[in-house]
């Protein structure tokens, strides 16, 4: 492999001149780490994540030694000095591959890591804390004489690459944001019973005033799985009943919006 080098992170499009020549259809699977793991909050210069990937080569011709593969890594790569986002690309020269051949190729990414770079600051593996993160790679090939592979995952007119040449994971480190900021500077808790509950929810909140109230429950990803709207309600004491009974087990945000009120809480599904 060359040595790595950097770019900024944003895949922009690159017309390829010449036709493609080797019927070569590259295929990339991310083995590890497997797409929706969750990790704790990475400490620098101590903790590593695995990333192993597999190619595959589909076509009828075989990727030659002379030949030219280049991979380009888009994830948790910053700049030491800017914090710009940047994505790592690394071709692979002298690398053989036959038709309908696989070789699994990986390295670890350790938090806090200085990368040499080509650019004109140093690039730092930086996976954020208490958030989603996504990991992915691309990968494309040309021949001795720079044409490109007669691959279907790239188009040679725009260079944008699809399908089987990309691959890649959704990452969640520490307690993800989108879960952490709901409840944030929320000086209202909502009483939320039974909890944990087999998924039948009752949520209890003095309201201060008439208002139309609504509620909104969200999962550890930060997504929203149920909303429902209980209509105009009196001010005083109001206690709402959900059958949330078809949502997976597993730990939910939950809040109550009535006008310029909320009011939020967390409870556990256990069937």
């Amino acid at each position: 492999m060359k040595k790595i080098f950097t770019s900024v992170a944003v895949m922009t499009a690159c017309a390829f001149g010449a036709f493609a020549q080797k019927n070569i259809d590259l295929e990339i699977n991310l083995l590890l780490p497997q797409n929706n793991t969750a990790y704790g909050n990475l400490v620098d210069g101590q903790d590593s994540i695995p990333f192993f990937f597999e190619i595959t080569n589909n076509g009828t011709a075989n990727v030659a030694a002379n030949d030219t593969l280049t991979l380009t890594y888009v994830g948790s790569f910053v700049g030491q000095n800017t914090n710009t986002k940047y994505r790592i690309t690394e071709e692979l020269s002298n690398y053989t591959l036959a038709s309908g051949a696989k070789d699994t190729l990986g390295f670890f990414l350790k938090q806090g890591d200085v990368i040499a770079s080509s650019s004109s600051e140093n690039i730092l593996v930086k996976f954020p804390h208490n958030a989603h993160d996504t990991l992915r790679v691309f990968i494309y090939g040309v021949d001795v004489n720079g044409d490109l592979f007669a691959d279907d995952g790239v188009d040679e007119v725009t260079g944008s690459i699809s399908g089987n040449n990309i691959t890649g994971a959704a990452l969640t480190f520490g307690t993800p944001t989108a879960l952490k900021d709901l409840f944030a500077n929320k000086a209202e808790v909502l009483n939320v019973y039974p909890n944990p509950t087999n998924g039948n929810v009752n949520i209890k909140h003095a309201l201060t005033t008439a208002a139309e109230a609504s509620v909104k429950v969200t999962d550890i990803a930060g997504r929203v799985v149920y909303t429902q709207n209980f209509g105009k309600q009196a001010a005083g004491e109001q206690t709402f009943n959900m059958n949330l009974s078809h949502l997976a087990n597993g730990v939910y945000a939950i809040e109550l919006t009535a006008g310029s009120q909320k009011a939020t809480s967390k409870f556990t599904i256990k069937k």
